[in-house]
């Protein structure tokens, strides 16, 4: 099983339908990326902020999207290998055409108007994941339309995953502990820290051309050394070099065929120090903590007060800046985002990240993050890379 098939489309298809009965929406208008793909199982190859996009999903009847004209062979070509899940498409220019014309970029919104009405839908309600300035246009030039947010709507379509995601969440998994693996491999005192992320991130594409030829793969890796990574998205690291004694923080994400996981180590350059250690295995301790919550019916904020609770408990409260997680899915981040405060009870097939946090200014980070899928009875971690602290320590 590679990508996504047409019992995924229809899942999702019956579950927005589903949706816009209850909120006696005619249909949904689709502009934002990950939901795009969400309907479509087709990763856009435009920037939506400049190069608008519609994809329109009626309560009755077969969805239609108006796209840019950049898009014109890539959806053709997915069409013709079955991987998209719509047919019904038409293109917009950017520029004018001498010849065999289309509308223009200026003209998207009153395509879209001529489309809705089209397929009937010119006197209807429909909703929108999110309100980029052309459908305010498309408002003011056909007011017989009436137009309402969906997004709290459509949010909770993304939340439990089927099978076939689940069976993707667990091959990525796969591929992130190899690049763990290269990770080890390669770190080394002297060795400038971006080039170690790019270096694996190449052998970890080199391998996945192997495993997986076909299928679409995105890796990214993104480390922080010694003390600059007590901030967790870092700075300036060209020409930084790692040092015996550093403290190692990397981030490793992999998306495979729009399903992402996320797979980070804290890593030592040389025996580290008491202070390190006891950070490590604080955090180490509340990562388990985190994920023992991790269960069909627990409320969600139970999962960050459990290792909350752990930094509190071995005096490193004040450091614990990062939430034991968040959802994922398509993106690396995903809803629910605030799993700090929601009382909502998980639900079994969801997929979060375990990646509570201690950042010590001066010291350095220290945080692990594990892919995880919430089970009836029990979690299910499907990221395996070591987290021993012997295993995690390199020779300066």
């Amino acid at each position: 099983m590679a990508f996504l098939t047409a019992d995924v489309a229809q899942r999702r298809y019956e579950g927005l339908r589903t949706v816009l009965r209850e909120n006696s929406l005619d249909a949904v208008v689709i502009s934002g990326p990950e939901f795009f793909f969400f309907f479509t199982n087709y990763v856009l190859d435009v920037r939506t902020w400049e190069r608008p996009i519609a994809l329109v999903i009626p309560a009755d009847g077969r969805p239609f999207a108006l796209m840019h004209e950049l898009s014109t062979h890539g959806v053709g070509m997915a069409i013709d290998s079955g991987r998209i899940w719509i047919d019904d498409v038409r293109f917009y220019a950017e520029h004018p055409r001498l010849t065999a014309r289309v509308p223009q970029r200026p003209q998207f919104a009153h395509a879209l108007r001529d489309m809705l009405a089209e397929h009937g839908l010119s006197r209807a309600t429909l909703g929108f994941d999110t309100p980029p300035a052309d459908l305010a246009v498309l408002q003011h030039i056909a007011p017989s339309l009436e137009l309402r947010s969906a997004a709290d709507q459509l949010i909770p379509l993304r939340w439990v995953k089927s099978d076939e995601e689940l069976t993707l969440v667990r091959r990525a998994a796969e591929i992130a502990d190899f690049g763990q693996e290269c990770y080890r491999r390669n770190l080394a005192a002297g060795r400038f820290i971006q080039e170690l992320d790019d270096h694996v991130v190449a052998e970890i594409s080199a391998e996945a051309c192997l495993r997986i030829p076909g299928e679409d793969l995105f890796v990214r890796i993104h480390s922080e050394r010694g003390p600059e990574s007590a901030a967790p998205h870092g700075g300036p690291r060209t020409g930084n070099r790692i040092q015996p004694g550093d403290g190692i923080v990397n981030i490793l994400v992999a998306q495979l065929n729009g399903v992402t996981v996320e797979n980070e180590r804290t890593w030592f350059v040389g025996t580290p120090t008491q202070q390190q250690e006891h950070c490590y295995q604080t955090i180490l301790e509340a990562q388990e903590a985190a994920i023992e919550q991790m269960v069909a019916g627990t409320p969600m904020c139970d999962v960050d007060a459990a290792a909350a609770a752990v930094a509190t408990r071995e005096g490193l409260g004040e450091h614990y800046l990062h939430r034991a997680g968040h959802g994922m899915g398509i993106a690396g981040h995903e809803w629910p985002e605030d799993i700090a405060f929601s009382t909502r009870a998980l639900l079994a097939g969801e997929v979060y990240s375990a990646e509570p946090g201690l950042y010590v200014r001066g010291v350095g980070g220290f945080r692990h993050d594990d892919t995880v899928i919430v089970g009836d009875t029990a979690p299910e971690v499907v990221t395996h890379s070591s987290k021993d602290i012997g295993e995690q320590t390199v020779t300066a």
